[in-house]
């Protein structure tokens, strides 16, 4: 308890590379709490690939935490922790040029190259992982960014395969966002997206079925809204012949 964690970061780096084969760069101090639960407060971290320097997540400040008596219980081995980010980077998906393309998709009726690389900003990040078998998992991953939420649950990565297999929804509030200087008119959307593949290069990729959905909603209410026009001209017409004016 009168240890200083940041002596041992390279200890850490080196622990975590091996578990898991990406690279932990601690480049902030590291805070230690002890009640209720043993919590470790690390400032500007990163984490990517070993072969290739490739970052997968960045974050100002990551919480980390687990339950104590599980800790003991496990030999000082945790089998779930629960994970808080803020001001952050995912790297493998770009929410916002996915976004950008759905809006084009959704207004002209075509289909276009979506976007199955890039980046997200993200403000906040919670998550409770579980690990066993070295393989980790998350049923409760939550997301906020700039006009948007991200949920998810699945495998975030099995070691011994090698690969990701897990499922996100993403949920456009009705707002306006606006990117590299353009404007997206994102509005009350749900998208499902699926990421999978290898551990270094997963790819994830939005569902077509419910982007077709959104397609399919935004035509109808387009015609109901010229259906209703319709009648009330009729309808002004028809009072305008019987009270003559």
């Amino acid at each position: 308890m009168l240890t200083n964690p940041n002596n041992y970061k390279n200890f850490i780096a080196d622990k975590f590379n091996s578990e898991t084969g990406y690279q932990l760069h601690l480049t902030g101090d590291i805070e230690l709490s002890w009640w209720p639960n043993i919590t470790g407060l690390i400032n500007n971290i990163s984490v990517g690939n070993s072969s290739d320097d490739k970052t997968w997540f960045i974050a100002e400040k990551l919480s980390v935490s687990t339950d104590s008596t599980q800790l003991v219980k496990n030999h000082g081995v945790p089998n779930v922790v629960q994970l808080s980010a803020t001001d952050g980077v995912l790297n493998g998906f770009d929410v916002i040029g996915i976004l950008n393309v759905l809006e084009r998709i959704i207004e002209c009726k075509c289909l276009l190259p979506i976007p199955t690389s890039g980046e997200t900003r993200f403000e906040t990040l919670t998550a409770k992982v579980f690990m066993q078998n070295q393989v980790y998992s998350n049923q409760d991953l939550y997301i906020q960014g700039s006009g948007f939420t991200l949920t998810g649950k699945g495998t975030l990565a099995d070691i011994k395969k090698s690969s990701v297999d897990y499922d996100l929804i993403l949920y456009v509030e009705a707002t306006s966002e606006q990117f590299q200087s353009q404007n997206s008119n994102l509005g009350n959307y749900t998208i499902a997206i699926h990421c999978y593949g290898d551990l270094s290069d997963p790819a994830c990729t939005p569902d077509l079925s419910t982007i077709v959905e959104q397609i399919i909603k935004k035509d109808s209410k387009k015609k109901l809204k010229k259906l209703e026009k319709k009648i009330k001209k009729e309808a002004e017409k028809f009072l305008k012949g019987l009270l003559q004016f």
